[in-house]
């Protein structure tokens, strides 16, 4: 009896330890669309965590241009429950004037200004590893109207305020 309760300590031990944690590199976070085309104040990047876990971004840098970039909360907090979907905006101010309409979480980062012609972007974990790595193109952008990169294409007509 005393062996099995043993046995039984350090299994739901080693089960308690490991539930509901969740490394950088095991989740899926997701570029799902992309701003490129709006003037730069306004440019943004849409993410949405894949997982079935909530995904805790604190310390997170979004990736462009060979440079890594802050995340501040704009509006929400740096977890993103399975299915969220957050903005990640070069002002945020100036993006949720333009879109005011969009409720959802939104971090303010800043850079120079995404690549029309496409570009590697990513996000980066708290410790630097690379969770997200991906390069668009000008075929992966629209004029105007976010790109799905989930599937590498144009969704025509594509609105992201619309969830």
């Amino acid at each position: 009896m005393k062996k099995f309760t043993i046995t039984l300590f350090w299994v739901l031990f080693i089960v308690s330890a490991t539930a509901g944690a969740q490394s950088a590199n095991d989740t899926t976070i997701k570029i799902t669309e992309i701003g490129a085309k709006e003037p730069a104040d306004t440019e943004w990047v849409k993410i949405q965590n894949q997982s079935k876990s909530a995904v805790n971004i604190t310390g997170w840098k979004f990736f462009e241009n060979g440079v890594n970039h802050k995340l501040n909360s704009f509006r929400g907090d740096f977890t993103l429950d399975p299915d969220e979907n957050a903005i990640i905006a070069n002002k945020a101010d100036l993006f949720l004037k333009k879109y005011s309409s969009y409720s959802g979480t939104i971090f303010d980062s800043s850079w120079s200004g995404l690549k029309e012609d496409g570009e590697e972007i990513g996000l980066k974990d708290a410790k630097e590893n690379t969770v997200v790595l991906l390069k668009y193109s000008a075929a992966g952008c629209s004029i105007g109207i976010a790109a799905n990169l989930g599937n590498i294409g144009v969704r025509p007509g594509a609105n992201f305020l619309k969830e």
